[in-house]
């Protein structure tokens, strides 16, 4: 047993995390971990100065150098919650049989079809695959289009119990499609319509985190932390902030895990970027993996000019992949562009980093 910290995330209005000027009308059900590092960070400079947090003059909402508040704590992405209940990202390895209502393994080809729907497994589920003693998984703990792996279906219907009628669908995480005015920046231009994918969610659900304090940090780290923490959720997160989105209350609690005391490989919950050193020996026939391209639009509040810069893009592995169990961290990359043809005033003089660094689980594979 493992106690780790948590911070849940309950949000006071709709969340836009967005997949790509090119598809926003499909939002990220995860929060990952370098977007919420750097937001972390950005706060935290506006509440204290760069004097306190950086040590050095230094204008980067993404700029996130070596420092001591920086480098005092690692955190992963963020994940569904309702309630008590937890949903973590469906580890990258094989799941066990899947058996139909009639407690029957189901065919190889339905099988394949259902275990490649499935997102999310709540605690229970997620544990015993860490522990390699999950023997089997049921059709019916599969909730919201089936993307959840759950044993308490409370998240997924209405409280409201009816002897007379079956339960009403009534999940704690809805996705809507809005139509929205992209309201033109010279007459020239004519005003165009475009769609975006709004997540809401229940009273008592959100996205949830862990977080964890290196050893012989500052012990003020803590405070600025959860600081920077309020005045995110006042300021919102994700994309369409100035329309009122990506609002939230934090609250930090411990929870206890069941954790293999030493698994055959290790799980990453964080985007995970390795270095130079940790690539060797990274991928073997037992290494389960998916890429994530990270990058967007420099975000510099001192630099307005640089709004419309796109960074360098970098792939990471995403949450839930698979690894050796080596003593992996991951690094911190930097993506500052390099532009060309642009007037002195407006080149990208600061760097940009993106926190690479994962918080990782031990799991029998």
């Amino acid at each position: 047993m493992q106690d780790k910290q948590i911070i849940k995330l309950y949000f006071t209005s709709p969340l836009h995390l967005s997949r790509g000027k090119a598809n926003l009308e499909e939002s990220f059900q995860t929060l990952h971990s370098d977007t919420l590092k750097s937001a972390i960070f950005y706060n935290a400079l506006q509440l204290f100065g760069e004097a306190e947090i950086i040590g050095r003059q230094n204008e980067a909402e993404d700029d996130a150098t070596n420092t001591s508040f920086f480098d005092a704590f690692s955190i992963s992405s963020g994940f569904p919650f309702y309630g008590e209940e937890l949903y973590f990202p469906k580890p990258l390895i094989p799941l066990p049989n899947l058996l139909d209502e009639n407690k029957k393994v189901m065919d190889a080809v339905q099988q394949r079809k259902a275990k490649k729907k499935i997102a999310f497994l709540d605690k229970a589920h997620f544990e015993g695959l860490l522990q390699g003693t999950l023997s089997t998984i049921s059709v019916q703990d599969l909730y919201l289009k089936k993307k959840f792996l759950a044993k308490n279906s409370a998240a997924f219907f209405d409280s409201k119990k009816d002897p007379n009628h079956p339960p009403t669908e009534s999940p704690f995480i809805l996705s809507e499609v809005i139509q929205k005015v992209a309201v033109p920046r010279t007459f020239a231009e004519e005003t165009a319509t475009f769609y975006m994918d709004r997540i809401y969610f229940k009273e008592g659900a959100g996205l949830f985190f862990f977080v964890e304090y290196h050893e012989n940090v500052r012990p003020d780290i803590e405070k600025k932390v959860r600081a920077a923490l309020q005045l995110l959720g006042d300021n919102g997160i994700g994309s369409d902030r100035s329309s009122g989105n990506g609002h939230f209350v934090p609250k930090s609690k411990n929870v206890t895990f069941n954790l293999p005391t030493q698994g055959t490989q290790q799980l990453n919950l964080s985007l995970y970027c390795p270095t130079r050193s940790e690539m060797k020996g990274l991928i073997t026939d037992k290494t389960a993996y998916t890429l994530v391209k990270r990058g967007g639009f420099i975000a510099s509040p001192k630099h307005t000019e640089h709004l419309s810069y796109r960074k360098k893009s970098v792939f990471m592995f995403k949450e839930g992949s698979v690894f050796p169990a080596n003593d992996l961290q991951g690094k911190i990359v930097n993506l500052r562009p390099k532009v060309e043809n642009v007037q002195e005033e407006t080149v990208v003089s600061h760097d940009i980093w993106r926190d690479g660094r994962a918080i990782f689980l031990p799991i029998n594979a």
